[in-house]
């Protein structure tokens, strides 16, 4: 039972602002549309208790009158209870709330608690709301709300008031109304100039905001085993069909014909118990403002939640009455909705969900010690692996899945560094420093929850260990760098020197990584194995072994290498392949090998690919092809997901790792990072474009990978820039002006395959390929003077790269075609296969772009 208290404070001399007892009771009265009591009748389906008892109206002192406001909410409410007790002495062993409705501007909130003493001198802690005669209805539903026992809806990141289709979220000015005048019920203010301009004169307890989700409602027995309620099977293995009602629809008929109103389907996601479905229209007294110009669209509504009390608000899948065929994945919870069919009045909906669970795909692999190696997912899940069979190359592991250990690893580089050292560089350039104590057995387990930041400013093209807390890394000058990590035992912030020592120059290499002991392996642009060995590691001078790189191998054409010990080298290869390489001639650089060919140890270790595209409605859709090593027809789902609106950009291409640039109307040149790159999910960095350039008018502009950016203008030049803010979206560049690389680029489609290579197809249709030697600082050096023509007959309406070789076309049948260049790296005229391979159909778009 809720006990009211009108309260005056002494300094009010107008008895009038009181509500009177009649406008009050109408106020509590459950038949009255519109009366506070209605709407939480109507709400909580009849179940929560609203009897009341409403005291005599009382003037009081003001409990903190030298409080501007807002007043201290603790004073307040022990300084009124205590005058309520002298004047009223209620008894309190009748009640379970207190509302304290103030007669002058006070305060509006709910969720406190007031601990009282009973008659039997025992006490009793009893729920608070508190409201006033300036505040709003929807407000005060929302604080009476909090003393049922119900919170606000959040976002999955912990915001709060994240559902617009919640009273206890609600006020966000998109979703209410105002009610008509009704002579029962109070009125309440005109609302300043101050508030909303669409409620400004409006009478305050006129404004009228959204129901109650019944998701709220689902931790409460009397609702969880109601009929009103379908609970789909555990595992959506198979599509399920479900058919549900319009909240309104099923409240109406709720005594006579029960109707579903809530589709819960169970997860087995860490920190998600449930997923609910609903469905919100603009029907009922207190929904009209859904479906409105102003409010949040109809549709159904997607929630879980975080613990066991806090609602968590996803999204909305929008229908309408004119289209069934609306579809939605729900990414935290790895399962698609799909209308199958819209009543007409939108009263029910009818939906099929299944289980769409995304196969995490690889960005890279590193080694451990003693035959472990690391994989880094595109999910940020960090897998452990142990080859057992690492010393002879034989196909043995000590477990046939990967274990995981570790989550959230959303770093831009990664690598070992010794003695379960994990060293990762995150999107700030912060060096992270971590200690696997679970890196014998696979576990899950970590010196520290958090990681130990030991560096800052690391902007590095490529980064990798030496022995001993050696770190080397590669600028964007190709110079070899010289670190040692003296904190490397316990994590702490202590460096052999404040400064990098270089060590080398003309590091411009495809891949680069430790062989231990000083020996550096890199694979240059031929693909061709050289060995190096750093005879000053240990000081960090400049000495070698040799002023020259050793070549130990040829075709080494890989997506990753990494070495393993004592000569051990693992290449996973274009067809996914895990590849065992043993290197005999470890230790002075002679072209020797325990084998003339690699030893297969692995299958399946696919490199994750994404692909966006733009439709002639500016929406920005997600794919990702998880066919690109062979070319199969394989996706990770059936349809693209839709990631972005408003996309109508004159160019837009990837910045690689979720990065994307587009070029507006007015030339701007912006940046985006899309965090949902691995899922599909519509997660961005920011919910605005940053812009870091202007007057980019460009006849064609692509990325060259590592912040590197080509553009050619109207006169044909090719020319370069370098984004330095590409991680985080600043303003900074290498040069304010461009460098000039290239003349006479006349040509109707130009892309980038990374590592320099540019492909181009002239108005022949033949395609062209180049190498920008310069490509790391801007000098206007190639491989070769003139194009090398690898293909004939690319009349197509797009083409774009799928990195390592594999090149996507859209033809005029708006088929996708796969393509892998084989002589991506020497510019020759090999293939993998003599004809495409189709892929997909039906890829009508603007734009198009992989990532």
């Amino acid at each position: 039972m809720i006990a009211i208290f009108r309260i005056r404070f002494d300094t009010n001399s107008d008895s009038t602002t009181v509500w009177s007892d009649d406008k009050f009771n109408n106020y509590m009265t459950v038949g009255i549309p519109y009366s506070l009591a209605n709407f939480w009748w109507e709400s909580g389906w009849g179940n929560f208790d609203l009897g009341y008892n409403l005291f005599p109206a009382i003037v009081v002192p003001d409990p903190d009158p030298n409080s501007a406001l807002p007043v201290d909410r603790g004073v307040l409410v022990d300084g009124t209870v205590a005058e309520i007790i002298k004047q009223l002495k209620p008894k309190w062993e009748d009640f379970d709330i207190i509302f304290l409705w103030f007669a002058q501007r006070t305060d509006l909130f709910g969720g406190g608690t007031k601990m009282v003493t009973l008659q039997d001198g025992s006490t009793k802690t009893l729920n608070v709301t508190v409201a006033d005669s300036d505040s709003r209805f929807d407000g005060v539903c929302q604080e009476l709300g909090h003393s049922f026992g119900l919170q606000h809806e959040i976002t999955v990141a912990g915001g709060e008031y994240a559902s617009p289709y919640s009273v206890m979220s609600a006020m966000d000015e998109r979703v209410e109304f105002e009610r008509a005048a009704d002579s029962r019920l109070p009125d309440g203010i005109q609302m300043p100039a101050t508030d909303v301009q669409r409620f400004i004169g409006k009478f305050s307890q006129r404004i009228i905001g959204p129901s109650l989700p019944t998701v709220q409602l689902y931790r409460f027995p009397w609702f969880t085993n109601s009929p009103f309620v379908l609970e789909l099977p555990d595992c959506l293995v198979s599509r399920t069909a479900a058919k549900i009602f319009a909240l309104d629809y099923s409240r109406q008929r709720s005594q006579t014909t029960p109707l579903t109103a809530l589709v819960i389907i169970p997860s087995d996601k860490p920190g998600f118990p449930y997923f609910s479905i609903e469905l919100r229209r603009g029907g009922g007294i207190y929904d009209k403002g859904i479906g409105t110009a102003s409010g949040p669209k109809a549709g159904l509504t997607i929630y879980s939640f975080r613990g066991t009390d806090r609602p968590v608000y996803l999204d909305v899948l929008p229908v309408s009455s004119k289209a069934n065929a609306a579809k939605y994945h729900c990414a935290e919870g790895d399962f698609t909705l799909k209308v199958s069919a819209v009543d007409p009045n939108l009263d029910f909906v009818e939906f099929v969900a299944y289980r769409t669970w995304l196969q995490p795909m690889l960005i890279k692999m590193f080694p451990g010690d003693n035959g472990v190696m690391y994989a880094l997912m595109d999910n940020g899940d960090l897998m452990w692996y142990r080859h057992d069979g690492r010393n002879d190359g034989s196909f043995r592991w000590a477990n046939n899945h990967g274990k995981k250990v570790g989550v959230g690893w959303n770093v831009k580089h990664i690598f070992y560094g010794g003695d379960g050292i994990i060293y990762a560089i995150n999107n700030n350039n912060d060096l992270l420093w971590f200690h696997h104590d679970g890196e014998n057995d696979g576990s899950f387990r970590w010196t520290d929850s958090n990681p130990r930041k030991v560096g800052t400013g690391w902007n590095m093209k490529r980064v990798f260990s030496g022995d001993n807390g050696v770190i080397y890394a590669i600028n964007f000058n190709d110079e070899l760098l010289w670190f040692r990590h003296d904190g490397r035992a316990d994590g702490s912030f202590r460096w052999a020197d404040n400064k990098a020592r270089k060590v080398g120059n003309g590091w411009g290499m495809k891949q680069v990584f430790s062989g231990h002991d000083g020996v550096i392996y890199a694979i240059n642009d031929n693909d061709d194995l050289l060995w190096f060995r750093h005879d000053g590691r240990n000081d960090g001078s400049f000495k070698w072994a040799d002023n020259n790189a050793r070549k130990v191998g040829t075709g080494w054409n890989m997506k990753n290498v990494f070495s393993g010990s004592d000569g051990v080298i693992y290449g996973i290869s274009e067809n996914s392949e895990l590849l065992w390489f043993r290197h005999d001639g470890r230790n002075n650089g002679s072209f020797l090998w325990a084998d003339n060919k690699a030893r297969k140890v692995g299958i399946g270790w696919h490199i994750s690919h994404v692909i966006y595209a733009v439709t002639a409605a500016g929406d920005l859709m997600w794919f990702r092809h998880d066919g690109r090593s062979n070319g199969s027809f394989s996706w990770g789902f059936d349809e693209g997901m839709k990631i972005g609106v408003g996309w109508k950009m004159k160019h837009v291409f990837s910045g690689g790792n979720g990065v994307i640039y587009a070029i507006n109307a007015n030339d701007d040149l912006l940046w985006f990072r899309h965090d949902g790159r691995w899922d599909g999910s519509f997660r961005w960095t920011d919910n605005n474009a940053r812009k870091v350039g202007a007057g980019w008018n460009m006849k064609h502009v692509f990325s060259g990978g590592d912040g590197v950016i080509y553009a050619i203008n109207n006169q044909g030049d090719l020319l370069w820039f370098r984004h330095d803010g590409r991680d985080d979206g600043s303003f900074r560049w290498t040069d304010n002006n461009a460098r000039k690389v290239g003349a006479g680029w006349n040509m109707k489609h130009v892309f980038s395959d990374g590592d320099g290579v540019i492909y181009a197809i002239n108005e022949q249709g033949d395609l062209l390929w180049f190498r920008h030697d310069g490509r790391d600082d801007g000098s206007f050096r190639w491989t070769d003077n003139n194009a090398r023509k690898v293909g004939a007959g690319w009349n197509m309406k797009h083409v774009f790269s799928g990195g390592d070789g594999v090149i996507y076309a859209i033809n005029g049948n708006n088929d996708l075609l796969w393509f892998r260049h084989e002589g991506r790296s020497n510019g020759s005229f090999n293939w993998a296969d003599n004809n495409a391979r189709k892929v997909g159909a039906g890829w009508n778009f603007e734009q198009v772009l992989g990532d």
